[in-house]
């Protein structure tokens, strides 16, 4: 697997700009149409994942792009439906303050036929694109979800699930 990580405008190192979701997602879009095109990189096979405004953003770009495969959001507020995005993972933490594990467990039920709620069951199949999660760690809320080591565990394993890929037994490491 291969990863990109960027910094929308206005934030972090980059340039700055006004904030807006459509600047956020056109930016999104660029990335994406760029790594489409790298060598070695299977434009059939792609993801995205996303935390909070970037969980937003990704959730918007998953359910544009055909080709974008797995899907992982994290601490976010968005709609979903139980068709698209593909392959979709919700993770969050029980101490999550700006969408918490209630608002989660909504897009969720969204998200999948059985309209089911509860944390740690997959829905759906990966060989049709439509698996369901959601993950909440006990331990993390809004502003470290990307550092907690369960979370991002649940998410490569579930990148590697939706690309058909045998799922590795990572070690837990804290930041």
């Amino acid at each position: 697997m291969a990863a990109v990580v960027f910094d929308f405008g206005g934030y972090g190192g980059s340039d700055w700009r006004p904030p807006s979701m459509t600047a956020n997602y056109d930016e999104a879009t660029y990335i994406l149409t760029w790594l489409s095109q790298q060598p070695g990189i299977d434009p059939q096979r792609l993801g995205v994942m996303g935390h909070s405004m970037g969980g937003t953003t990704a959730l918007a770009l998953a359910q544009t792009h055909p080709n974008i495969r797995t899907t992982l959001l994290l601490s976010m507020a968005g709609a979903a439906s139980p068709t698209h995005p593909a392959h979709l993972l919700l993770a969050t933490g029980v101490y999550e303050e700006l969408n918490p594990v209630p608002a989660m467990q909504t897009l969720f039920a969204e998200a999948n036929s059985r309209h089911e709620t509860a944390p740690f069951v997959v829905l759906g199949d990966f060989q049709d694109g439509a698996a369901r999660s959601l993950v909440v760690s006990a331990t993390t809320d809004h502003a470290l979800a990307p550092y907690d080591a369960h979370l991002q565990l649940a998410m490569v394993q579930w990148a590697e699930q939706s690309f058909g890929l045998p799922v590795t037994a990572l070690p837990l490491v804290s930041q």
